[in-house]
């Protein structure tokens, strides 16, 4: 009976540790959004769980314009992407502007990638991505699912070149990355290749998504394996 008992005792002990793994490899990584004229106007939530060679990634936006306390505008999206290594295998995003929602879902299927929206059906190729700052690391061009149309579009990034940024009164050591499709962006990368900002011209304003808490020697709440939770993608 004791050998028993101490045999499911051990197998307990071991189904707590994995538990504990799995969730040690969790990341979440919040991000201020903010327009250069009505200031703060909301959050970006990504969350990053790590199991083996699979990611899934998740994000939440919440953006609200208000003037005179009328809300003018507002804009949420939710997704999730599930990888394996460096290879998207399924997408979805479900996004509300304004009232007007829009779902989109994508999933790998052989040699293709299958993206259906309300546009339509889209089939590309495997290695395309969604358009996350995780995924900039270096120069060159790919393909991006832009998740508000459907539509897969042909980025090019550019930069990389070392820039010292101000973050919340300290100083930060980044990569800058340029993004050109059919929008600019910007990517500022820390030293574990987490965005500490980037940013978005929207109608000619550039808005720029802040990661909260940095200090100078990375995320206060992220740690030095931060970057191993995201996808690589040497194409991006």
């Amino acid at each position: 009976m004791i050998s028993i008992r101490c045999g499911i005792a051990l197998v307990v002990a071991g189904l707590l540790a994995a538990v504990q793994s799995a969730r040690a490899s969790e990341q979440v990584y919040t991000y201020a959004v903010q327009h250069p004229v009505y200031g703060r106007i909301g959050n970006l939530v990504y969350g990053i769980e790590t199991t083996g060679g699979a990611r899934r990634i998740t994000s939440q936006l919440r953006v609200a314009i208000s003037i005179m306390g009328v809300t003018v505008y507002r804009y949420e999206t939710d997704g999730v992407e599930m990888w394996q290594g460096s290879r998207l295998m399924t997408l979805q995003s479900k996004i509300n502007k304004n009232g007007n929602r829009i779902d989109l879902h994508g999933e790998a299927h052989g040699g293709q990638f299958i993206v259906t929206s309300s546009a339509g059906t889209v089939a590309t190729s495997p290695d395309v991505a969604p358009p996350d700052p995780w995924l900039v690391t270096s120069v060159g061009d790919s393909n991006v699912i832009s998740t508000s149309t459907g539509q897969v579009l042909h980025v090019q990034v550019s930069g990389g070149e070392s820039v010292t940024i101000p973050i919340n009164g300290a100083k930060i050591a980044t990569r800058h990355f340029s993004i050109s499709d059919d929008k600019h962006h910007e990517v500022w990368l820390d030293g574990h290749d987490v965005p500490i900002m980037f940013r978005s011209i929207e109608l000619g304003d550039p808005v720029d998504f802040i990661l909260e808490m940095p200090d100078a020697g990375g995320p206060q709440h992220a740690g030095s394996t931060a970057a191993k939770s995201a996808p690589e993608r040497g194409d991006r």
